[in-house]
């Protein structure tokens, strides 16, 4: 049996109000933070961390970081 590392994609996101010169800054930064805690928590693998700036939803779910985790399995 094969065993692969994780893939962690975390995409930050901002609320859709105010000033938008630091929203790509700020939702960076969320990402960062929960890539952060997860390798603290000792979770290995790849990291793919972005901020994709204003959500479509309203605050507060706008304020969040979608984590996703792959696998790539090989023969």
């Amino acid at each position: 049996q094969t065993c692969a590392l994780p893939i962690l994609q975390a995409l930050g996101y901002v609320q859709p109000r105010g000033a938008t010169y630091n929203d790509e800054s700020l939702s960076t930064a969320r990402a960062k933070n929960a890539a952060h805690y997860l390798k603290k928590e000792r979770l290995d693998g790849a990291y793919y961390v972005s901020g994709r700036s204003r959500a479509k939803q309203p605050r507060p779910e706008a304020r969040r970081v979608d984590i996703t985790i792959s696998y790539v399995v090989g023969k």
